[in-house]
């Protein structure tokens, strides 16, 4: 009996030997393949094709991720994945390529109002359709697990002393602020299914700020408080600490204001959502990035410091 391994070697040579060693892989034409790298996986695609491999070595997230996107198939307004083969032995899954235009900021700042509705509008309907496609016991059989504390709080708190002394106080009252509103949605509404990763860059328009048609990448599925998937909308279209206004306001939230305006079952203010939102954003760039970098949200972060 094979056994299946995930793959160590993610470059591009390295996900085309795996694939010449897959019998599924059948007589799939590579000769055009390229890599392409993600957060979470990396993608061998072709011209018809995605190939993807996991960066984790978690057989039971996999596993996860395999049955969602079987259950999810046509219960949302867009196209997802339809895994045609998985590796036998190397962890990978294969599905046709989800075929559309990519999100660029530069075409929501020079759309025209109807076109921004567009792409408003089909974000909205799939943030409204989304609860729906899952009960709480399909949650259990799907092994969907919570996404626990407040993501980057204790990351951030633990390390605190690695970043520059001057952004001390102001990383310090981001993650009060943060914590206690995360803390407050989530007592207010109870954890919901999340997509985890509902950033634009995971999904395909039928125009340059078109309507949402295709949504992919379904490993970081959870159970958490609905803003956790929001905060993806909130530096989509400029940067937040780009943004002279405060926490909460200014137009690199026009993007995620508009989407609040259009969904249902949502008890928070939108102003709460708004500033969390936003909170989550610095939380997470922050996280991600060398403690030096935090710099550039210094003069945004100090406006926390009136609250």
């Amino acid at each position: 009996m094979a056994v299946t391994t995930f793959l160590d070697d993610l470059s591009l040579d390295g996900m085309l030997a795996a694939i010449a060693n897959e019998p599924a892989a059948g007589t799939l034409d590579v000769s055009a393949a390229i890599r392409r790298e993600g957060w979470e996986s990396v993608v061998l695609e072709t011209p018809d094709w995605i190939i993807r491999f996991p960066r984790h070595h978690d057989t039971a997230r996999f596993e996860t991720e395999l049955a969602v996107l079987t259950h999810i198939r046509g219960r949302l307004p867009v196209q997802t994945p339809d895994v045609v083969w998985t590796g036998d032995h190397t962890f990978c899954m294969a599905y046709p390529k989800i075929t559309g235009t990519d999100f660029n900021p530069r075409q929501w700042h020079t759309a025209t109002a109807a076109e921004r509705r567009r792409l408003i509008g089909s974000l909205a309907d799939l943030l409204n359709t989304w609860p729906d496609a899952f009960t709480t016991a399909d949650i259990l059989q799907l092994g969907i697990s919570s996404i626990g504390g407040t993501p980057y709080k204790e990351q951030l708190a633990s390390t605190l002393a690695n970043f520059p002394a001057a952004i001390h106080p102001s990383i310090e009252k981001l993650l009060t602020i943060y914590s206690d509103l995360y803390d407050q949605e989530l007592a207010a509404t109870g954890e919901r299914v999340l997509h985890g990763d509902f950033h634009l860059g995971n999904m395909v328009l039928d125009g340059p700020c078109g309507a949402v048609t295709g949504l992919w990448d379904f490993s970081c599925v959870s159970t958490g408080a609905l803003t956790w998937d929001l905060h993806y909308l909130a530096g989509e279209v400029s940067a937040p600490a780009d943004d002279p206004a405060p926490p909460g306001s200014g137009p690199h939230l026009d993007l995620l204001r508009g989407v609040l305006d259009r969904l249902s079952n949502v008890s928070t203010s939108p102003e709460t959502i708004l500033l969390l939102s936003d909170l989550m954003q610095c939380a997470e760039w922050i996280g991600d990035h060398d403690p030096q970098a935090s710099l550039l949200w210094q003069r945004w972060l100090k406006q926390l410091q009136t609250r």
